[in-house]
């Protein structure tokens, strides 16, 4: 005699992943894997049926089933990779889009100067201004004050949020080609934070090519607490093989001198490093380069395609990511932190959705250009695109302001197309300035990004299973 039957629907955020004989089933929103063995997964797949009423697959199993069947479904049942109810998973989305939050702004991007003694091939910055017909400039004292100011009350427009983390980037152009505007800004930081306008919690960050590094400016640096980023792009010939004084003259020995006065001066620093076509085809070399120079983080950052000018090889996506995945590996072992792995392996680790992969698209930062003009993309700036206001408005409100709320939404938690994606949960949705440079709006796809983000989340459900496995 049959036993009853109990339908269990899958998921449609559901997915299964297999390596030799070990299925993952992995829900993109749940994000919690569970491993079955290629027998037990067979019995899933066998019993499994197709429902037209809603699309969704769904198993009906007996009273009189196995236990391991049973323990199985209710394991599957516990992640939400089952579901009892066929109209559940309309109910699972929305609550991780009302989580979403309203603009706040807690980064901003000082682009002090867009003068740059380098001219490597990949920059966008010096094409936009080229285009645009303008001149590279300097930000002034009196704009760079004002600038902290503005970005000081936009922190204080939210008195829940005000002790948050924030982050000031010094950028440009090469920002230590205006370092008297750079000591300013921390002079007027320091005076906000005294009057409590602006919270102690202040991270800052440059970004420099590294040529213009002195003793002088690495003990001021020290001093300021400002984190350093140098560029590189891996050896000498991976580097300069793209990167380049503006008249064209090598700048590799340059950089690794920056990086022995820094560690002369112990000064921590850490490292971008742009994966170009070059850097890939010496993928040791580039992986190494961390552990040459000292440096106590980094970041691997692919190439951004946003102008014609940018070759960018077929199979370069697959390329970059499998590079990130691997030297991640060796990094970890070392205590070292690559930023753009990280990211995704703690929202992974903590079964934490991850909305945003920058902080443009949520409407986190503002970018300040030399004259004082906002916006919200340093990609963006220079195109005349996005600019909302200037740091001399007093009412620029980011929660009420037409952009910002858009920007603030744009996830993939609610773009359509990527609701069928195995790495909803931890993608972030890539990069809004080369979804809107390639497909013509912040709302179309980074797809480079989607190999980056599918890939990491297959290594990520498999490295956690062989750690599960090897301390048993």
């Amino acid at each position: 005699m049959t036993g009853l039957k109990s339908r269990y629907y899958f998921s449609g955020f559901a997915f299964v992943l297999n390596r030799d004989d070990i299925y993952a089933y992995y829900h993109s929103l749940r994000m919690k894997p569970v491993y079955l063995t290629k027998e037990i997964s067979d019995k899933l797949q066998k019993l499994s049926n197709h429902d037209k009423n809603n699309g969704l697959d769904y198993i009906e199993l007996n009273d009189n089933d196995s236990s391991q069947l049973k323990d199985t479904i209710s394991i599957l049942l516990d992640n939400k990779i089952l579901s009892t109810a066929a109209d559940t998973d309309n109910k699972v989305l929305p609550v991780f889009q009302r989580a979403i939050k309203p603009p706040y702004v807690k980064t901003a991007f000082f682009l002090v100067t867009d003068h740059c003694n380098f001219g490597c091939k990949y920059c966008y910055l010096e094409k936009e201004i080229e285009q645009r017909g303008e001149e590279n400039s300097h930000m002034t004292i009196e704009t760079a004050i004002q600038s902290v100011r503005f970005f000081a009350r936009l922190t204080r427009l939210n008195n829940e949020r005000f002790d948050e983390e924030k982050q000031i980037v010094f950028y440009g152009g090469e920002p230590l080609m205006n370092f008297t505007v750079v000591e300013a800004i921390i002079n007027e930081i320091h005076d906000l934070q005294n009057k409590k306008l602006l919270t102690t919690n202040v991270k800052l960050n440059m970004i420099s090519n590294g040529s213009l590094v002195t003793k002088d400016i690495a003990r001021k640096l020290k001093e300021y607490n400002i984190g350093l980023s140098i560029s590189i792009d891996g050896d000498e010939e991976s580097t300069n093989n793209s990167r380049c004084y503006a008249n064209g003259r090598p700048v590799y020995n340059d950089i690794r001198k920056a990086m022995d006065i820094c560690k002369q001066e112990e000064l921590p620093f850490g490292l971008s490093v742009t994966l170009t076509e070059a850097s890939l085809n010496n993928p040791q070399s580039t992986a190494d380069i961390v552990f040459d120079t000292g440096a106590v983080s980094l970041g691997l950052n692919p190439i951004l395609k946003t102008n014609d000018d940018i070759n960018i090889p077929d199979g370069y996506a697959e390329k970059a990511a499998d590079f990130i995945i691997d030297s991640y590996t060796k990094y970890r072992e070392k205590g070292i932190s690559e930023d753009r792995m990280m990211r995704k392996a703690i929202a992974f680790a903590h079964s934490k959705v991850y909305p945003f992969d920058c902080n443009a698209a949520g409407g986190n930062q503002i970018i300040v250009n030399p004259s004082g003009k906002v916006g919200i993309c340093q990609g963006l700036m220079y195109t005349g695109k996005y600019i909302v206001t200037d740091v001399w408005d007093e009412t620029f409100d980011p929660a009420k302001d037409d952009t910002y709320i858009e920007w603030a939404k744009r996830s993939p938690l609610n773009i359509k197309e990527c609701e069928s994606c195995i790495a909803l949960g931890i993608c972030g949705g890539g990069c809004p300035f080369v979804a809107e440079y390639k497909e013509g709006s912040i709302w179309d796809i980074d797809r480079q990004f989607c190999v980056h983000a599918r890939k990491t989340l297959e290594w990520l459900i498999f490295d956690l299973f062989d750690k599960d496995n090897s301390s048993k």
